[in-house]
């Protein structure tokens, strides 16, 4: 019993009689029941057999190429048998065991489009393929490190630690698709910071070495390991690296105020300027002082002279460390108003207390007028600039960039060869079908190129002759 669940013309589920209704590749269609034949074949049969199965043996090598050439939009027919049937019509000659195939009859793709009349194949694309397969590689890997990377600073105090937080973050600057959960889960801490300069000659003064001695766990709870971090040598950790970029003084303050109390015990990072050996600017704020709040403006001398009346650093390690200090008193506008920075002081809402900056060497204090407190240098401890960067396509890009490097060196060794096919049928069936094939070379400095395309010609020679003795064997076993 059959069914047309999708109308009168729509597929035929079941049979009808000797009539069944099928599909192939989703393409419905009616065939007859199989019954098994009485009688004996018959020679058109057997060579129509033959001619089938040469056919079909001619076109598999570029099956893939015919499926999309012979494909037309709207039509349910299979590309490969759209050109089997178009090869059956149009492209045999001859009758009987003296049947062929003539190339020059047959199509590979069906359209508009104007066809080739002519076939070129150029050695030495492998080469220039891999390589701008390669800088499209490290494009991707660029982009690829910008969108799922990202980049962080921290200024860190000998002795003191951070965790990969966004708050514990000098400055973080994401890729588009990074949140704060990304961060990884580690801590550093600064043991150690040890920097040696060039005492004497023409390079005095200009840093020798440099060493953090730090301390690192890869997740709360996890074991301690130290690292030696240098200049050249970051620490990798948790997928990201960190960089040593470079280092400064943090003098330590003790500032008492009009009561008596310690209010402010800390280094304080001082930024060196423009002027060389680290001559560094920079603030100290006592919010918690009473009865007002204490700012200090300063600069850090690590090597002190007095030239003509003025403060002077003439070797940047630290050797005569001095500080010069202008204090105030007032409101430091820390608790209402817009975000301040650690390395300024607003001075609109204070007054000064000292008519002139006043110089402090280690251990020396500053009595504040009014009996409004004091403030001590006590002494340095250095401070280090960190970057971390975590960037998921550095490693593609290399391999990219090794791969760019190996196509372009692989163009340069392979020698430059260019060949022409043509091919034309003659103006009867026994004259063939004419192959003309010719050769260039772009470079060929050493020679041999002739032998080259003598033995390309010969090699095309022999295929064309197999493919025919293929042919007639097929045909005679057919018969």
């Amino acid at each position: 019993m059959a069914k047309i669940p999708s109308g009168i013309n729509g597929p035929v589920v079941g049979s009808i009689g000797n009539v069944v209704g099928s599909s192939w590749k989703g393409i419905p269609y009616l065939k007859k029941k199989y019954k098994k034949r009485k009688k004996q074949v018959t020679q058109k049969e057997l060579g129509n057999r033959s001619k089938f199965g040469d056919g079909q043996r001619w076109l598999q090598p570029i099956l893939y190429f015919l499926q999309t050439g012979f494909r037309k939009p709207g039509e349910k027919i299979a590309g490969f048998l759209a050109a089997k049937a178009y090869l059956s019509h149009n492209a045999w000659e001859g009758t009987g065991a003296d049947m062929r195939i003539n190339p020059a009859l047959m199509k590979v793709s069906v359209g508009k489009l104007p066809l080739s009349k002519d076939l070129a194949v150029e050695k030495n694309e492998a080469g220039n393929l891999l390589f701008h397969l390669a800088l499209l590689g490290v494009l991707v890997s660029v982009a690829l490190g910008g969108l799922f990377g990202y980049k962080a600073d921290r200024l860190l105090v000998q002795g003191q630690s951070f965790a990969d937080t966004v708050s514990a973050l000098d400055e973080w600057h994401p890729g588009r698709f990074v949140t704060a959960a990304d961060l990884g889960p580690f801590t550093i801490k600064l043991n150690r910071f040890d920097a040696s300069y060039i005492a004497s000659g023409e390079q005095r003064g200009q840093p020798s070495a440099f060493d953090a001695r730090v301390t690192y766990t890869e997740q709360p709870g996890g074991p301690a390991r130290t690292f030696d971090l240098d200049v050249n040598r970051p620490l990798s950790v948790d997928g990201a690296k960190v960089y040593l970029i470079g280092h400064g003084y943090a003098p330590e303050f003790t500032v008492t105020d009009a009561r008596g109390h310690v209010v402010y015990k800390q280094p304080t990072p001082f930024v060196a300027g423009a002027s060389g050996n680290f001559l560094s600017e920079g603030v100290v704020k006592v919010p918690d002082a009473q009865p007002e709040q204490l700012g200090f403006t300063g600069v850090f001398v690590p090597t002190a002279v007095n030239v003509g009346g003025t403060l002077e650093s003439v070797f940047p390690a630290a050797d005569n460390p001095v500080v010069s200090l202008i204090a105030y008193a007032g409101n430091l506008g820390m608790d209402t108003g817009p975000s301040q920075s650690v390395y300024q002081l607003d001075t609109t809402a204070m007054h000064r207390l000292t008519t002139s900056p006043q110089v402090l060497q280690r251990g020396q204090s500053l009595k504040l007028p009014d009996g409004r407190g004091t403030i001590t240098f006590t002494g340095y401890v250095p401070w280090v600039s960190l970057a971390i960067t975590h960037d998921p396509g550095q490693l593609p890009a290399l391999i990219c960039g090794i791969a760019a490097l190996g196509g372009l060196l692989l163009s340069f060794m392979i020698r430059r060869r260019r060949v022409f096919v043509r091919a034309r049928s003659g103006p009867s069936t026994e004259s063939g079908t004419t192959v003309q094939v010719g050769g260039l070379a772009r470079t060929d400095a050493s020679g041999g190129f002739e032998a080259e395309f003598a033995a390309l010609a010969a090699e095309l020679r022999s295929a064309h002759e197999q493919a025919q003795q293929q042919a007639a064997r097929h045909r005679h076993e057919g018969e």
